[in-house]
């Protein structure tokens, strides 16, 4: 037992490493290995260039992460080379050679000079004394920057509805960028993340187009379902390198436990969630956006019908990662576990994901009782 030990500590960090690294390379619209990295400036969020091409192609000069304006979009070499490095030590992440080639396609991006062929549209300044012609629209914008109809607006679908002509009201999709209708009625699919407020695609398509193709990346995995619906697809089989506020130590202690009942890391959270949903347990509901329609309000309620996207997910399946944790009975621990002294600073100690023997020694599964 003395030997298993050091072995497994140091198999824990390599592992917590290898996911650290995997979530650096991590394109945040596809949420798979970055391919082809570009940049967006100023703000410096990279994508993969083909993400990147369909995200931009209605001429939107928002950065898909962030919201900030995006000046010009750049080839990101040093992501590339770290994504070389991830990739020739885990092969296994490779993307098929059909999808590389599908994304070639699609990459509008512009290698040789460095910068997206689209570009933020510059705003033209009016002020009371321009009331001349010298500015011609025809120089300033192309055919292609014309705002693009969405499928309601040319065909009505299944339900008769179809846009306003003199007054369409349109919802971006935050992943994929493509158009639809902000249609609403009791049999209208929902549209915005119950958390983020931002609205998404995939329901709303799949619903109105018979499960038709979706664009990608929309077409890769659903990206608005109900929490207890998301957790089961294969974006959460693993276990997030912050989760259980980094320390390796309780990570180790949950997987084991998981293994030892024969369920995953995502089967134990959503396991945690039906208990919320009966009233046996609680989180921290998410806090509402500043720029969700009304403003600040009450948090959002954490439930598993809750709609949720893949990033506000990610946050949630922490939080519920941590209470699964702390829901394991003591007698169902193994001894040295849960013997320890907590730690004064409890789940809030910065020391725990930075020394593991101070991880491992005191228990941080619990409240903070010095301030």
């Amino acid at each position: 037992a003395s030997t298993a030990g050091p072995s497994t500590s140091a198999s824990s960090s390599k592992d917590a490493m290898v996911s650290r690294i995997a979530e650096e390379v991590e394109c945040p619209i596809c949420h798979e290995v970055l391919y082809k990295a570009v940049c967006v400036l100023p703000c410096l969020h990279s994508f993969c260039a083909a993400c990147w091409s369909d995200w931009s192609r209605g001429s939107n000069a928002m950065c898909p992460q962030c919201r900030a304006m995006v000046e010009s979009v750049r080839a990101d070499f040093k992501m590339r080379n770290l994504v070389d490095t991830f990739l020739a030590s885990n092969p296994e992440r490779q993307r098929p050679a059909e999808e590389l080639a599908d994304m070639d396609l699609r990459d509008k991006t512009d290698d040789k000079k460095n910068v997206s062929k689209k570009r933020a549209r510059p705003r033209r300044r009016r002020d009371d004394s321009e009331d001349s012609d010298d500015h011609d629209d025809d120089d300033d914008y192309s055919d292609e920057d014309e705002p693009p109809q969405c499928v309601r607006c040319v065909n009505p679908g299944p339900d008769g509805y179809r846009c306003d002509a003199n007054n369409p009201r349109h919802l971006h999709c935050t992943v994929c960028n493509v158009l639809f209708p902000h249609q609403q009625g009791p049999n209208v699919p929902p549209t915005h993340c119950g958390f983020c407020q931002q609205p998404f695609c995939y329901q709303y398509l799949r619903w109105a187009n018979n499960n038709a193709p979706l664009m990608p990346p929309c077409s890769l995995g659903p990206s608005l379902s109900p929490l207890q619906e998301l957790l089961a697809t294969p974006t959460f089989a693993v276990l997030p390198a912050d989760s259980l506020n980094g320390n390796l130590f309780e990570q180790q202690v949950l997987v084991n436990h998981c293994r030892s009942k024969g369920i995953q890391l995502s089967e134990a959270a959503r396991n945690v969630l039906t208990k919320i949903d009966a009233g046996e347990t609680s989180i921290p509901d998410m806090p509402r956006p500043p720029y969700a329609a009304g403003g600040l309000g009450p948090p959002t309620p954490i439930r598993g019908a809750s709609v949720s996207c893949v990033r506000c997910c990610r946050k949630i399946y922490n939080d519920l990662l941590y209470k699964a944790r702390e829901l394991i009975p003591t007698q169902e621990l193994p001894a040295e576990v849960a013997s320890r002294q907590n730690c004064w600073y409890g789940s809030g100690c910065r020391t725990q994901r930075t020394k593991p023997d101070h991880a491992k020694r005191l228990n941080h599964i619990c409240q903070q009782t010095r301030h």
